[in-house]
């Protein structure tokens, strides 16, 4: 073997082991539940670029974001949104359950407002 034939040879193994890397990053982040073109390149150092390009590679990338789409599982934009949201709902339902029993308070309170103003009521009829 003559040193291009070598040199061709490393270039196509380097190759694979690229394409390795970038389905196996895939699958990691499909079995997480979402998929994100910049997460894949912070994960396998390969750009942007190579996951679209590469025509095994996008293969796969369209397949998994199909599959995540389907199943209902979401990007990771997605699911941080989705716990941001979740946060803030629990706060509006503790918010919601101190106005309830504020209310209620106030509803007590009123009552016993009414009463006491019957009473002097009654009082200032038995005085005329």
């Amino acid at each position: 073997m003559n040193r291009y034939d070598k040199m061709v040879e490393l270039n196509r193994l380097l190759s694979k082991e690229k394409e390795r890397r970038a389905i196996n990053a895939l699958i990691e982040m499909k079995e997480e539940g979402w998929i994100s073109v910049t997460e894949l390149t912070r994960r396998t150092g390969l750009s942007r670029t190579y996951f679209y390009k590469n025509p095994e590679v996008r293969k796969k990338l369209d397949e998994a974001l199909r599959e995540c789409k389907n199943t209902g599982l979401s990007n990771h934009r997605a699911v941080l949104e989705n716990g941001v949201l979740q946060a803030k709902l629990k706060l509006l339902e503790k918010e919601a359950e101190k106005l309830r029993a504020k209310n209620r308070s106030l509803e007590k309170e009123n009552e016993n407002l009414k009463l006491a103003m019957e009473q002097l009521e009654i009082e200032m009829l038995h005085m005329l």
